[in-house]
């Protein structure tokens, strides 16, 4: 059965007004069969498929040329060279949802749409799916079970247990698109990197630990994560700087778009090696932090994301500036609420002088309640 995605509406939209729509984001986060579902009567062509490739390769003035429907291309970044075509076919014809790219690796995307395309087309990011759309296929009152199963949606549609999809996901990223992006010889080095990389979760970065730790220089580890960034596996949130005084950290914080994906590199394998995790709480956070991404992404919103903390240990997990307000969220993975949860939050509301709108804490328990101004928040309720 298909499950709905919350950014259909917005692709609808959208497709009314650009000529062209790319579709970005991890392999296997959904990207194809949203683009086949919101426009059924387009014509599909994928560009994995090596006679499709040649071609339409072979002669891209004709085959633009003899399709009057929407047209999706997949994996549009295999073809690089038709991007000139379409600029070309574009703003010949001049007309609003004729053509949608998928495509799971931004770099090379990006720099051909930054050529080519630009404000020809707009680029929607879809990640594996988010809580709210597949909320009603999970009852537990217990989050463990969910980040370890992640939200990569042929997880959903089959009954692939993610023991076996996460590890084939892995190789195969690291096989073909790391190689794609980079021509990287040592990959044992890479895996060793990614798997450091995990244990990093929800902490600030420091590039030369990671790269004495995987036995690299700090500029490949840089190099390294900006790969691992253009494909969709991790992000950073950056400390957060306005109004404030100089004694705040510089460094970013590390964050995986999916926790399965995030258990798997960690070798966490069931709810009670979970539970009992040294580094739950940045697992959890890193669940939190990316739901708000998606959400971001899925409605086409311009909020501005990053954390605060300086060098005394104060610390909100989560800021979101939206039109100039920010609202500071704390975030924690315990089931059972306890007033120390909401020291910083406290502590910065009496020294920052109105510097948040509002105050939230986002905890893994059940009880939605309001305390001293302090929104608390059920971590199905975010």
């Amino acid at each position: 059965m298909y499950i709905e995605r919350k950014i259909t509406n917005r692709l609808l939209k959208l497709s009314k007004s650009f000529p062209a729509l790319a579709i970005v984001g991890p392999r296997q986060s959904g990207k194809t069969t949203l683009a086949k579902k919101t426009f059924p009567e387009a014509d599909y062509y994928s560009m994995e498929v090596p006679d499709t490739r040649a071609l339409i390769s072979s002669d891209p003035r004709a085959f633009f040329n003899n399709h009057k429907n929407t047209v999706i291309l997949d994996e549009i970044q295999k073809t690089p060279e038709l991007f000139s075509y379409l600029q070309e076919f574009i703003d010949k014809e001049n007309k609003p949802g004729r053509f949608i790219l998928t495509g799971s690796q931004n770099f090379s995307m990006y720099e051909k749409i930054t050529q080519s395309l630009a404000g020809r087309m707009y680029i929607s990011k879809l990640l594996p799916f988010s809580f709210d759309e597949i909320k009603n296929k999970y009852s537990d009152k217990d989050y463990h079970n969910l980040l370890l199963k992640g939200f990569y949606p042929r997880l959903y549609s089959t009954d692939m247990d993610f023991s076996d999809f996460y590890p084939a996901y892995i190789e195969t990223y690291i096989e073909r698109d790391v190689r794609q992006i980079k021509n990287i010889k040592d990959l044992s080095t890479f895996s060793k990197f990614l798997q450091i990389a995990a244990g990093h979760v929800g902490q600030l970065v420091n590039f030369s630990e990671i790269g004495n730790q995987v036995g690299v220089s700090h500029n490949t580890v840089r190099e390294w994560f900006s790969i691992l960034e253009a494909s969709y596996i991790l992000f950073f949130l950056k400390p957060f700087y306005k109004n404030l005084n100089k004694r705040l950290v510089k460094q970013p914080k590390l964050y995986f778009y999916d926790t399965g994906l995030l258990c798997n590199l960690l070798s966490i394998s069931n709810s009670d090696q979970l539970f009992s995790h040294y580094n739950k709480g940045g697992i959890f956070e890193s669940f939190v932090v990316s739901e708000f991404l998606k959400r971001k992404f899925n409605n086409g919103s311009l909020e501005q994301f990053s954390f605060y903390r300086d060098n005394r240990g104060y610390e909100i997990d989560l800021i979101i500036e939206d039109g100039g307000k920010m609202n500071g969220i704390e975030i924690k993975s315990s089931s059972t609420f306890n007033k120390a949860f909401l020291k910083n939050l406290k502590y910065i509301e009496k020294t920052q002088n109105g510097l948040m709108g509002k105050y939230s804490l986002v905890y893994g328990g059940d009880i939605k309640s309001n305390m001293n101004n302090v929104e608390i928040i059920p971590w199905r309720e975010i």
